[in-house]
């Protein structure tokens, strides 16, 4: 058996048949008598020795899958349901796609280092009943440890190797050979019955990885009766499991400096930015910036992620670790094992930096003559890229410039224009039209930005971040306001004039300071007069745990920060969705603004984990407001888009909702259901009267349709669609045949929901179904606040 040859030229692998034996009975392997087995690796992978020889020995039925069936996610789910799978493998880099699509279907894992991004996705979708890490490599007979991972590995964040198997030996030395004490880092070595023989016609290489050290005797009298060098670095934690850290020949020098590859994907894999990463050093013809660079691919989570939100986020969690350059793919290319294809992606990079380099000399005519264009074209021929990937906001570092490219970078811009730069502001103002272009009197495409100097008010958040920025410069009477954006020039985008009255600070709620550092919270902490707290996690599919951080958590620390200093009015946005479906589940039939969810937790267990975390959060704000401090509480319905431009995002749920039934040609009958749909600026200029008063402090307030009765539900919502396309009306059926219609294309705007449409949560009822019968909410604090107001 030929092994893979990731790390060089494939070697041919003299797996004996005892090996296989002993993997096939071994206790700790997965399959049994009457089991039906998934067939989905390549014959020439190793793994196939344990989807063949393991079923047909064991007594288990061995069902053969298609190529093209395991690479489409959703063929691939439904092919796991129809054939009664009970146990298949799959390579991390395989999983790491289809877990997007189809996460509840899975059992054996192994190949390459465990992803924990798409472990947490599986497990947010409702785990397997075992999901089981393999270990070991071809020359070791598949698997030579085996670890059943568990919600706590999941949450901890990192899944160990596990305990060997049957019949083998394992010990964790040092570059002598000697053991290494538990809880030190080693390689690890194997011996006992599935070490291999060696290696065919090559009794050099075998020599050198299948060895017989005369003070580490091998206890087992099975297998060959030597011990076999894997290469990986592990340690032994305090479980008695062995945890991976990398591989010896993973670790590269680029520049001087010694890099751990898995490291490196490691913290990729922590920014919860990316659902695959794949990290290698390539060789360039830069010669005068370094012949080779630190390289990675990711496939981000969503299509709003990019490249430099990904480098911004790395430098967070890993500001001693070179950060590599981030080329994004929609997936990762897959060798004939399954496993990511990292020469192709080497190459892939070469060669277009190659076609690049080919066009410099066009670069002259591509570009203007300005101070601007010209300054461009430094940054293409440095930075390597081509022209169209050029914007005036790029980030110089975040784009994969270097310190030594940075070097080059004021050296040219020093002959050029003959002016004098300083490396160590670039650190802090790399943008093309920030610290550069005020320097050098940049022309349009680079205008500079005027960083604003009044600071007061802090607004955290927004459902609008225009709307809710401009509101509270015009409306609110201290000098301006801040609030957390990701990065500081990202922030500002779109706020327009009123810019200059507001500060961008990256931060973030769930960390006890806001992200800020202490000595910035404990800055603004004392000049702010008033805070918004408008911010929260919202997604349909997750559960309470991944939302806790950000707005349970969140919300107490912004009441931290509300009294820290100087005590502040807190304005915190809530949702009625804390309520949950208690008209269904309790009979409620009428909500007073002020009162508590606390009354309505039976509710709760039915509805999504995002409804559960505003449900606690609110209690936390009202245990506050018990205590007498200033705080005002409100309730937004569904916020739509501005009543007059009609902008909104289509990437909410009612945007998706609409977009998708109109594909489709129906909608869902769901009687006495309303979204409560409210226009954003409704919302905000309604928070920001009641905010102007003291005396509204200490209550809540439904930012619903004010006028009882008023509301639409969403049947009538439909027909109002229908009246404006009278041609090809949509056809209202019965939730559960409406489901029935929803398509599994990947690009179906209600694709990434379809789990939470699905899944009977009551009886025979889903999510969205028992919200039928939803109480009215009362809206007398909001028509008396109002009642001076022209909102």
């Amino acid at each position: 058996m030929h092994t893979s040859g990731t790390t060089g030229k494939p070697k041919a692998v003299q797996i004996l048949a005892g090996g296989v034996i002993n993997l096939a009975f071994n206790s700790l392997v997965p399959v049994r008598k009457g089991h039906r087995l998934a067939h989905v690796t390549n014959i020439g992978f190793d793994a196939s020795l344990y989807e063949i020889w393991v079923s047909l020995l064991r007594g288990a039925t061995l069902v053969f899958f298609p190529r093209d069936v395991v690479l489409d996610p959703v063929v691939f789910a439904r092919r796991l349901q129809e054939d009664r799978i009970d146990v298949v493998f799959q390579t991390p880099a395989l999983l790491a796609i289809i877990a997007q699509t189809c996460p509840q279907a899975f059992s054996t894992t192994g190949g390459e280092p465990i992803n924990v991004p798409t472990i947490r996705t599986i497990f947010a979708n409702g785990p397997p009943k075992r999901l089981l890490n393999g270990y070991g490599p071809t020359e070791c007979s598949v698997f030579t440890a085996i670890h059943e991972v568990s919600a706590e590995d999941v949450q901890k964040g990192h899944i160990p190797l596990g305990k060997p198997l049957d019949n083998y030996e394992i010990l964790v030395v040092d570059e002598e050979l000697q053991p290494v004490k538990q809880g030190e880092v080693g390689e690890l070595i194997v011996g006992g019955a599935g070490v291999a023989a060696g290696y065919y016609g090559d009794p050099e290489k075998t020599s050198k990885a299948f060895i017989r050290p005369p003070h580490l005797p091998i206890k087992s009298n099975r297998g060959p009766g030597h011990l076999y060098r894997t290469g990986d670095l592990v340690q032994v934690n305090e479980s008695g499991l062995l945890d991976f850290l990398g591989r010896r020949d993973h670790q590269v020098k680029i520049r001087g400096q010694r890099i751990e590859l898995e490291e490196v994907e490691h913290v990729l894999w922590d920014t919860k930015l990316v659902s695959a990463a794949a990290a290698m050093k390539v060789q360039t013809d830069e010669a005068d910036i370094g012949s080779s660079i630190l390289l990675a691919y990711v496939v981000p989570l969503s299509k709003d992620i990019d490249a430099a939100s990904v480098m911004q986020a790395y430098t967070k969690l890993a500001p001693h670790i070179m950060v590599p350059r981030v080329e994004m793919v929609d997936e990762l290319p897959l060798n004939s094992s399954g496993k990511i294809y990292r020469k192709k992606l080497a190459a892939q990079y070469v060669e277009r930096i190659t076609r690049t380099k080919s066009l410099k000399g066009s670069l002259d005519a591509a570009v203007g003559d300005d101070t601007a264009s010209y300054l461009q074209k430094i940054w293409l021929e440095i930075l390597g890229i081509p022209i169209d990937t050029l914007e005036p906001t790029d980030n110089f570092f975040l784009m994969g410039g270097t310190s030594l490219q940075a070097a080059s970078l004021v050296a040219r811009i020093r002959r050029s224009f003959g002016v004098e730069l300083q490396r160590r502001r670039m650190a802090g103002r790399h943008q093309g039209n920030g610290y550069l272009g005020q320097r050098l009197g940049t022309g349009q495409g680079f205008e500079a930005h005027r960083w604003p100097s009044a600071r007061l008010a802090e607004q955290i958040g927004g459902t609008s971040v225009h709307d809710r920025g401009d509101g509270l410069c015009r409306r609110i009477p201290p000098r301006g306001a801040a609030r957390p954006a990701s990065d500081e020039d990202g922030g500002m985008l779109g706020l327009g004039p009123e810019e200059e009255k507001l500060y961008v600070l990256p931060g973030d709620f769930a960390q006890p300071d806001l992200g800020l550092g202490q000595e910035q919270y404990d800055y603004f902490a004392q000049w702010a007069s008033v805070v918004f707290h408008l911010g929260a996690q919202v997604n349909y599919v997750q559960p309470y745990s991944t939302h806790r951080d950000a707005n349970v958590l969140g919300t107490l620390h912004m009441l931290r920060f509300a009294n820290h200093k100087r005590p502040k009015a807190l304005h915190y946005s809530s949702s009625i969705a804390a309520y949950g479906p208690t008209g269904f589940v309790t009979g409620t039939t009428y909500l007073p603004e002020d009162e508590k969810p606390a009354a309505h937790l039976a509710a709760l267990a039915y509805d999504t984990g995002y409804s559960q975390s505003q449900y606690v959060a609110e209690a936390v704000v009202w245990n506050a407001v018990e205590n007498g401090l200033p705080v005002a509480i409100y309730r937004p319905g569904f916020v739509l888009g501005h009543s007059k431009t009609g902008i909104g995002n289509p990437d909410d749920f009612v945007g998706r909702l609409i977009a998708s039934c109109i594909r489709m040609g129906c909608y869902p009958l769901l009687p006495k259901q309303r979204k409560e749909f409210v226009p954003v600026d409704f919302v905000v200029s309604a928070m920001l009267h009641i905010a102007s008063t003291n005396d509204n402090l200490g209550h809540a307030y439904n930012l619903v349709q004010p006028e009882p009765g008023a509301a639409i539900d969403l049947e009538t919502t439909f027909e109002i669609i229908n009246d404006l396309s009278p041609t090809t009306p949509l056809r209202g059926l019965p939730y559960p045949e409406w489901v029935k219609c929803l398509p599994h294309a990947v690009e179906d705007p209600l694709h990434p929901l379809v789990p939470m449409l699905q899944e009977k949560v009551l009886d025979e009822r889903t999510r969205w179904e028992v919200h039928e019968n939803m109480a009215f909410y009362g809206t007398e604090n909001l028509r008396r606040a109002l009642a001076s107001a022209s909102v």
